[in-house]
């Protein structure tokens, strides 16, 4: 016997307009490369794990584990703001697995 599960319909999905790659990987315009995972968690290849939520006007919520809630969007990411706190990030880069970012708030790379 054999069993046949119905493929998943990610058609609703925030990320279902980005531009399918080779072994799952979405590309975005806007939000760059990321692999999308069952449960609503991401690997993106810059800011690494996260879990990721749309906010309802096309914009994106981002939980990162050590910042908490992040919002970011369409002609706004790169720019990032800090629900924990109301402190705005700017996303600088991804070296040697860690991510750094600049705080406007505390004017610190962080």
């Amino acid at each position: 016997k054999r069993i046949v599960l119905p493929e998943e319909d990610n058609a609703g999905a925030w990320w279902a307009h980005a531009e399918e790659k080779e072994g799952g990987w979405r590309t975005s315009a806007w939000f760059g490369t990321f692999l999308p995972l069952k449960g609503d968690w991401i690997y993106h290849s810059d800011l690494g794990w996260a879990f990721a939520a749309k906010d309802g006007d096309g914009n994106l919520w981002l939980w990162r584990e050590g910042q908490g809630w992040l919002w970011t969007g369409q002609g706004i990411y790169r720019y990032l703001y800090k629900h924990q706190d109301g402190s705005w990030l700017y996303f600088l880069s991804r070296k040697n697995g860690k991510t750094h970012f600049y705080n406007y708030s505390t004017k610190q790379v962080e």
